[in-house]
């Protein structure tokens, strides 16, 4: 990653500093004048972490009383990291992105860059953390046919899988998708894996099936359906039919006669229905159709009486109005000159008491009168009105007796003997055919079908037997496929695994990986130091001191010496992840001898690196590389600063 300028805003002690970066860069100043900064503003920018602060805090880096800081790095494009109070935001262009998006461009890992920038926080790891991160960076680039090879390889030697990529076409498996070899190893393994427990459950479900079938098998082994036993059950199957016919006609013939039993009593009790409807419509109807005759014959009798009653007084009155003398209505004197019988009394001789007595006759005759127009026109032609209407509802109820008697009743009793008349049929039916009950054939044919079930149910074990045995064989043959494929699958996890072809690849890289360091340590040691990243047997970083003749853990060294190595670490850290960039701080910890030997370091790697970053506390003329850029950094101030002398140290 080639870096031309670097611009700090409000970061730690930089309040605004620009820095226009060459190949080589040399940061001197004093202690906190700001020169670890802008080494750290790589890391800062790619991980949004520094190493260099107090638990990697980045938002510590913001100077005191401002809100935000920024750290840009610009390469082919400006990347800036904005830094706030709680949070950071990333920026390509102007354009915020995600640190995945930007590591991913870039094709490198946070850990990484943090394993690059900061090779001390690398080498103060546990021996299993330098392992896991070491093979994640070793996981580089591959030639996937060569993997295949090395893999197919491996494989041969659990089950015979010489292909393995022949193996995963004729699977229906694709090989997966991968970066880098770690990757593809981790997930060639996983697909193996799970294709093995796939297998592993469909192998242990077929030999549990195939143990079920070979029990079932084993008991129908001696069963045999001979020529015999199949004429037999000819034999008894037609005689099951004739038996069958001859019951059938039987059973039809009994049926029959039920039927006609059952219809003997449904006759029966149609012929108590209407017999009983007879007798109710004589004892009801008939009874109430006479007494409703009698009772309106009575009421016209009675109407017919209080009528002559109302008749004989209307004379009476009438005879009484004759008898009555006359008066004369001018005068009001009666003109007849004898005793009135109906007053009853001598006839008056005073003219007044002719007066009163003519008054009382004049009254008590119209009284009459009215008596005689109140029957005439009331109580006399209601009783003749009432009389006519029981008179007629009479003649109505003997019309509606006559009617029953005549229409009614002759129905019924026809319907009655008509009923009686089946009835004697169906008993004559139904003793004709009384006693027909099923004969001994019954009994032959329980007997026929029993044993043509013993024989069909020996017929059909034979036949599931055979059945089982062609199961049975293409079962154990797709357990043989099964089995094969499980094998070939598990030769791919073992070939796969930590202790398969991974582990070659990872011993082979990590001697690569150890020889490069090794040749490092050379030029910075003159050969003195040798590292052993695999020590008996196990993952345990240790240094071959030359002059000691002894193996020592790199923590065991002086801090000047674990300089040193860890500077050669960082440099092959730098060539697996591809970043080809390099960061040196602390240069004042070498003394003037490993100054000599550091300087020609980095004559030696220059060109594999785009971009490199030196920083020391010695003054600028005591730290002079070839080619490189000096500055001066004073409180936060950048000063370019030029160099006269030739390049020496």
């Amino acid at each position: 990653m080639k870096i031309k300028e670097i611009r700090l805003r409000n970061y730690r002690n930089h309040r605004n500093t620009v820095v226009e970066c060459d190949h080589i860069n040399v940061f001197c100043g004093r202690n906190r004048s700001g020169k670890t900064s802008i080494l750290s503003a790589v890391e800062t920018v790619l991980t949004g972490r520094n190493e260099w602060a107090e638990d990697g805090r980045i938002q510590d880096c913001i100077q005191y009383g401002e809100k935000k800081a920024e750290v840009t790095i610009v390469g082919a494009n400006p990347v800036t990291r904005v830094i706030y109070k709680k949070n950071t935001e990333l920026k390509l262009d102007k354009q915020s992105i995600t640190n995945d998006v930007l590591l991913g461009s870039l094709g490198i890992d946070p850990q990484m860059v943090r394993a690059v920038c900061r090779t001390d926080k690398f080498m103060a790891l546990k021996a299993s953390e330098q392992q896991k991160l070491l093979f994640a960076l070793i996981g580089g680039t591959f030639d996937e046919s060569k993997f295949l090879a090395s893999v197919s390889e491996w494989a041969k030697r659990y089950a015979g899988v010489s292909d393995i990529a022949g193996f995963l076409k004729q699977s229906g498996r694709i090989m997966p998708e991968a970066s880098n070899l770690t990757e593809m190893l981790e997930s060639l393994n996983d697909m193996a894996t799970m294709e093995r427990r796939g297998l592993g459950r469909e192998r242990d479900r077929l030999e549990k099936v195939i143990d079920n079938l070979e029990s079932v098998v084993a008991d129908s082994k001696n069963l045999r359906f001979t020529e015999e036993n199949r004429r037999t059950l000819v034999d008894y199957e037609a005689q099951r039919d004739k038996l069958n016919q001859s019951i059938g006609a039987e059973e039809s013939q009994m049926k029959l006669a039920e039927e006609t039993r059952r219809r003997v009593e449904r006759l029966r009790n149609d012929i108590d229905e209407v017999s009983s409807v007879i007798s109710k419509l004589k004892l009801v109807n008939e009874e109430k159709l006479r007494l409703a005759a009698t009772s309106y014959k009575q009421q016209m009798e009675q109407f017919d009486h209080r009528a002559n009653e109302l008749r004989q007084r209307y004379m009476a009155i009438k005879t009484e109005l004759a008898s009555l003398p006359t008066v004369d209505s001018k005068s009001g004197e009666m003109q007849d000159k004898y005793e009135c019988p109906v007053f009853a009394f001598d006839c008056p001789v005073s003219p007044n008491d002719r007066f009163k007595a003519s008054a009382r006759l004049q009254k008590r005759r119209q009284e009459l009168k009215e008596e005689m127009e109140k029957i005439s026109s009331g109580e006399g032609r209601i009783m003749g009105q009432k009389s006519d209407e029981a008179k007629t509802k009479w003649m109505e109820a003997e019309r509606q007796l006559h009617d029953y008697e005549q229409a009614n009743l002759p129905k019924l009793v026809e319907k009655k003997g008509r009923l009686e008349q089946e009835l004697k049929e169906a008993m004559r039916y139904a003793d004709a055919n009384r006693g027909s009950q099923p004969h001994s054939d019954r009994e032959k044919l329980a007997f026929v079908n029993r044993e043509i079930s013993e024989l069909n149910e020996r017929k059909n074990k034979v036949e599931q037997y055979q059945s089982n045995e062609a199961q049975l064989e293409k079962l154990r043959s797709e357990l043989s496929v099964v089995r094969k494929d499980h094998e070939s699958w598990d030769a791919v996890v073992k070939a796969t695994s930590d202790t398969g072809v991974r582990a070659e690849i990872v011993r082979s890289q990590i001697a690569t990986f150890e020889n490069r360091i090794n040749e490092r340590l050379g030029w910075l040691t003159d050969g003195e130091f040798k590292i052993w990243l695999v020590y008996e047997g196990e993952f345990d970083p240790r240094v071959f001191r030359k002059d000691r003749n002894e193996y020592l853990p790199i923590n065991a060294l002086s801090h000047t010496e674990q300089k040193m190595v860890g500077l050669a670490i960082q440099d092959a850290l730098s060539h697996l992840s591809g970043l080809k960039i390099l960061l040196v701080d602390e240069l004042e910890l070498f003394d003037p001898e490993m100054r000599k030997f550091f300087v020609m370091f980095i004559e030696k790697v220059k060109d594999s690196y785009e971009t490199i970053f030196l920083g020391s506390r010695h003054k600028a003329e005591q730290i002079l590389v070839s080619n490189a850029k000096t500055f001066v950094v004073e409180n936060g101030n950048v000063i370019p600063f030029e160099n006269k002398e030739p390049a020496s140290v």
